[in-house]
This record gives C-alpha cells, structure tokens and sequence, in this order.
C-alpha cells in the first residue's frame, strides 16, 4: 500500500515538471477562462472523490486481511489521505497545472468562454447540479450489472485457462 503511494507521489511530481513546461506556453486570458470552468463546475473537488476512493480501497483491503477496524482508525485513515491529496494536488498548484495543459489542448479561448456562459445559463447551472448524481448512479449502475458477469467471466476464463493447458 506505501508502495502505491510513494509510486503516486513520484508521478504527480514527474507531472508537475512536465506540466510546468507546458503551462508557460498557455496565455494569461486562457488561464483565467479555465480558472472560470473549474470554479463554475468545481472541478477541482475531484482530489475528494480520489481520496475517498483511495480510503475506500485500502479500508477494504485491511478488511480483507480480515483485520478489525475501530471507526476512529477508518477515520484516520479517511482525514490523512484527504489531508495528502489536498497537500500534493491542490495547496502546491498540481492539480491546475495538470488542467490547465489539458483543457489547452483540448478547448480554444473562444470554446472556454462559451462553456462558462453555457454554465451560467439555466440549464448549465442545473446540468452542474445533477451531474455528479447522475454519474454516480451510472457507475453504481454500471458496478451493478458488472457484478451480474462475474459467473460468466469466470467460466470464459475457466475455458480458455483448459485450453491453454493442453496445447
């Protein structure tokens, strides 16, 4: 588990230098307009749902050691991790860095500007309301039925595993 962490650490920080490079060539005007998307969409949030993920995963993990966990341990766990992503992604600029590369590659001024004031309107406001719900029951959805392909998974692989084994 540290060796996941440490190996997360060493890219995010591979990424900065990358990143840094990169964020010279974008315009002032450009930042500003992505800065506007992020705040409007509160993208930068994201750090929470990695966070949580990566509590989720190592939570799970001990339990699957069959370790007991007292709830004041879960929410150590939860507190640092949150307290790490925010410290090597949002306080040091990481995460913006990283954004900001993307969204210049992907959106020219003009399309940003019209993002924000696509989000301003009445539907972009409700669309940044609904969003998160809406994607999380997809993937509580997508979860769901991808649980429902365990048995058939596990056949298909069961089949080919026999066959590699007498050729």
């Amino acid at each position: 588990m540290i060796k996941k962490l440490l190996i997360t650490l060493i890219y995010c920080i591979s990424l900065n230098v990358i990143a840094a490079e990169s964020i010279e060539k974008i315009s002032q005007e450009k930042k500003q307009a992505i800065d506007e998307v992020l705040t409007i969409t509160g993208s930068l949030t994201v750090t929470d749902l990695m966070s949580n993920d990566i509590a989720q995963q190592m939570v799970d993990g001990l339990y699957h050691r069959q370790w007991s966990l007292q709830p004041e341990i879960i929410t150590t766990i939860r507190d640092e991790i949150k307290q790490i992503m925010y410290d090597e992604f949002i306080a040091n600029g990481l995460m913006k860095s990283i954004v900001y590369v993307i969204y210049d590659k992907h959106f020219s001024l003009q399309e940003l500007q019209e993002i924000v004031i696509f989000y301003k309107t009445p539907t972009g406001k409700k669309l940044i309301t609904v969003l998160p719900q809406v994607t999380q029951e997809a993937l509580s959805e997508g979860r769901r039925y991808g649980q429902r392909l365990v048995p058939l998974i596990q056949e298909r692989m069961k089949k080919r595993f026999e066959k590699l084994e007498l050729q």
